[in-house]
């Protein structure tokens, strides 16, 4: 049985940064699911800013909630994308609403009943939100198994009042905890691409975010779970997942974009001063924390998986765990960089290709300029990819 994670850092949030895993294995079947906690959206705040979620994997664009720093938008809508290879045929699905994508319906497969869990370290151990925890674990929700017997079942065994390292209790991750659980199950005819079909993925999704530091302040975490249900293929290959993000910082005709190879991040700013920011504008930004273990075969190699404080690090002999492998801009306007209309179109985005399977070439891109180096030595797949700091490398100099 195997579970894919991917762990994202969003400073705010911002385009997509690209993990790639070769397989996805098939996982049994979980309990069904009688729902008592019926929210479909959540708002979480920190700092400047406000991030509001669905439960069925949309970012930003729920009502009435959306991603905010200090009251003005900063993200339209954001989400992911996805493809993959199923008996030799590809199909692609995601969650990009302005992109009219919406391949995901919230719940477990066969139990598409629409809930969020929420759990805060605040929260008395073992009061309600500990004892509403066991609903999402019957979705496929990890906890502490203090006990080890296996079950979910948070008491106070000590009878102290106080949660030991005995007792069970939920996955508790940061000052406020956020769990759902969504999957591929939107029917053929009502997606954006009608020759694909559900291909049995429950995403399991773990939001968070801590108070205190000013290094946590303005930041929220994502944990993508991608769990294959078996239910078409036993295994699905060849499988990329790319956060994707409509991001409008203030006013949305003046924002460019770049990313840092070295950090695995994607970030959007403003090119000069803002209609709603004026010149203090934030910066939205999106870093990889956790790509997927791969096997490598050699027994030297170790990758891990962060859990958690409370959950720990697991650690994968004869594996590593895969990075950011592209970084990729898309616009209407423009014939080989416009919003992907294809299955096809959306796995080359997701390779870092343009629509027609090519890559652009630094040295004849009109929406960007190098500066002090030579634009052959770039790699193509990551588009923009200098300093705009220091303005040197691949910068966006078109808005």
């Amino acid at each position: 049985m195997r579970i894919l994670f991917l762990s994202f850092l969003l400073l705010l949030i911002s385009f997509p940064a690209r993990a790639q895993f070769s397989e996805v294995k098939r996982v049994l079947q979980s309990k069904q699911y009688n729902a008592h906690n019926s929210w479909d959206t959540y708002l979480l705040v920190n700092g400047n800013t406000k991030f509001g979620i669905g439960s069925n994997g949309i970012i930003a664009d729920v009502y009435p909630y959306l991603v905010s720093y200090d009251g003005v938008r900063v993200i339209y809508s954001a989400g992911f994308m996805m493809s993959g290879n199923t008996n030799g045929e590809i199909w692609s699905n995601g969650m990009a609403t302005s992109k009219r994508i919406e391949d995901y319906v919230s719940g477990t497969i066969g139990d598409t009943s629409t809930a969020v869990y929420i759990v805060k370290s605040s929260d008395p151990p073992f009061g309600e939100s500990w004892q509403n925890w066991g609903e999402a674990v019957a979705r496929g929700a990890y906890f502490y198994d203090g006990d080890g017997d296996g079950v979910y079942n948070p008491v106070d065994l000590n009878g102290n009042g106080q949660w030991d390292l005995n007792e069970d209790c939920p996955d508790i991750l940061g000052d406020v905890t956020v769990w759902s659980v969504y999957n591929d199950g939107v029917p053929s005819e009502d997606r954006a691409f009608t020759d694909v079909s559900p291909q049995g993925i429950e995403i399991r999704q773990t939001v968070w975010t801590k108070y205190g530091e000013d290094y946590n302040k303005n930041v929220y975490y994502i944990r993508y779970s991608i769990v294959n249900r078996g239910t078409v293929a036993d295994t699905l290959k060849d499988v990329y997942f790319g956060l994707w993000a409509d991001n409008d910082v203030g006013y949305y005709l003046d924002d460019l974009i770049g990313c840092s190879i070295p950090t695995r991040s994607g970030y959007t700013y403003n090119s000069g001063d803002d209609e709603y920011f004026g010149g203090s504008a934030p910066v939205v930004m999106t870093t990889l924390l956790q790509g997927p273990y791969r096997y490598t075969g050699n027994p030297d190699d170790e990758a891990t998986n962060n859990m958690g404080n409370i959950l720990g690090v697991r650690r994968i002999s004869g594996a590593v765990n895969d990075t950011m492998t592209s970084f990729k801009q898309f616009f209407q306007p423009h014939p080989g960089q416009s919003d992907p209309l294809t299955k096809e179109q959306v796995r080359y985005f997701l390779l870092g290709l343009n629509v027609n399977g090519r890559l652009i070439d630094p040295c004849n891109w009109v929406f960007g300029e190098i500066f002090g180096e030579n634009c052959s030595s770039f790699n193509k797949h990551f588009i923009y990819s200098g300093n705009p700091y220091d303005s040197t490398g691949w910068i966006n100099t078109f808005p």
